[in-house]
């Protein structure tokens, strides 16, 4: 392989490495930030990727390896797979966190709340922990709690879900 294909597929891996992190990065910078941050390197990354892509006109695996790289990248941004990801690395540790609490606490609230990301003026995203798992047969996929209402995303595990609050 030539030097340049090499570094074409390091960037590829770089960008999806990214996406799939990206929850940390939110985490990390706040979610304006993240956001802004985020525009600019996908559409700096899509610009690359034409630019390869009409230099690269002879070089089918190339074109072929960016358009894989560029669909990963919005199949990744559309199905919240970075959510998804960050929450097998997360949920032994907040399984953990989950067990302190209740053994600390005579009697645990119906659900309990984790902060998972930053959100904007009057909303963020939480993970839910129900403990009866009820919020399964939640009509419109909205309740109202003490702290506001909350909107359920999906599912993460039994009796966990990733829901949007807001105050």
């Amino acid at each position: 392989m030539k030097k340049s294909t090499i570094a074409i597929t390091i960037i590829n891996i770089f960008v999806l490495l990214t996406a799939l992190f990206s929850y940390y990065l939110e985490k990390r910078i706040g979610y304006i930030l993240y956001n802004l941050v985020a525009i600019l390197f996908i559409g700096l990354f899509i610009l690359y990727s034409l630019l390869i892509i009409c230099v690269a006109n002879r070089k089918k695996i190339c074109c072929l390896e960016q358009f894989l790289t560029v669909l990963f990248l919005c199949l990744t941004l559309k199905f919240d797979l970075q959510d998804r990801f960050a929450l097998i690395i997360e949920l032994p540790k907040i399984e953990k966190r989950l067990e302190l609490i209740k053994n600390t606490e005579d009697k645990c609230d119906e659900y309990i709340l984790f902060d998972w990301a930053p959100g904007f003026l009057d909303y963020k995203m939480v993970l839910v922990y129900d403990d009866k798992d009820s919020l399964k047969n939640i009509e419109n996929d909205k309740i109202k709690i003490v702290e506001g209402t909350l909107y359920i995303l999906f599912r993460a595990k039994k009796c966990f879900y990733i829901c949007v609050l807001y105050y």
